[in-house]
């Protein structure tokens, strides 16, 4: 017998600047620290705000790239039938 894993978790979040202005057009990815997850990228829009739908719940790392060689990261919980949220800040 197969045991599928859920689908239903949902992670949203902003990128802003260190002025707290929402960033557009950055790719944020999301990591799980389950191998049974694949790692995923979303684009912010225009006011830096982002979403992952149809997550397994665990625990995932979020990384934006804010330059050649530099991530900022974030962690989230991902619980099921819930909306966790982020706020990732660039550095100036």
């Amino acid at each position: 017998m197969t045991v599928r894993q859920k689908k239903d978790g949902r992670l949203e979040g902003q990128v802003k600047d260190a002025r707290g202005n929402g960033v557009s057009d950055v790719t944020v990815f999301i990591t799980a620290d389950s191998p049974s997850h694949l790692d995923i990228a979303a684009i912010t829009d225009g006011e830096g705000r982002f979403s992952f739908v149809d997550l397994i719940p665990g625990e995932y790392t979020v990384a934006v790239n804010v330059g050649q060689l530099e991530l900022v990261y974030a962690y989230a919980e991902i619980q099921p039938n819930r909306t966790s949220r982020v706020e990732i800040v660039i550095p100036d």
